[in-house]
């Protein structure tokens, strides 16, 4: 009888376990993601470079694919001035190893030469790995959401 509340401890403990690293890994990856749009609105290509791993690629929800050189490129092209502001809501987080695969809703928006604008909403599904000290970004998916029905 003893043996039921042992293996229930354990197995709530390495649950716990679990969360608690899952929730370190995602303010780090929250962390890169803020970065990253730092990165943008300064126009930072050797920081836009630092957190894209080598081989990185992004889908648009237009189906266009850029790959690491394209998007750094992209970040120095923004119109001086130009500031992105992005909220995030994490919908879906999966660790493996020195993987993770984050899912998140992104609120975004754009201002500049005294125009401000809302970018439509996205779902972004991102995949990172553990490279030395730093989490970096392999790649991206962003499709945009539909929020006529007012059921995002």
């Amino acid at each position: 009888m003893l043996k039921t509340p042992i293996i229930f401890a354990l197995v709530f403990l390495s649950a716990n376990a679990a969360l608690g690293q899952n929730s370190a890994v995602q303010k780090a990856l929250l962390k890169q993601n803020a970065a990253m749009v730092d990165a943008y609105n300064r126009r930072d290509k050797a920081a836009v470079l630092a957190i894209l791993n080598d081989g990185y690629f992004e889908t648009e929800p237009n189906g266009q694919i850029f790959d690491r050189e394209k998007v750094a490129a992209r970040a120095v092209n923004n119109p001086v001035g130009l500031k992105i502001t992005e909220k995030v809501k994490v919908t879906r987080l999966i660790v493996a190893g020195n993987t993770a695969v984050l899912s998140y809703r992104a609120d975004a928006t754009m201002e500049g030469a005294g125009n401000k604008a809302d970018l439509p909403p996205r779902q972004m599904t991102t995949v990172w790995i553990h490279k030395g000290a730093k989490w970096r970004l392999m790649s991206a998916h962003s499709s945009t959401l539909d929020t006529s029905d007012g059921l995002d």
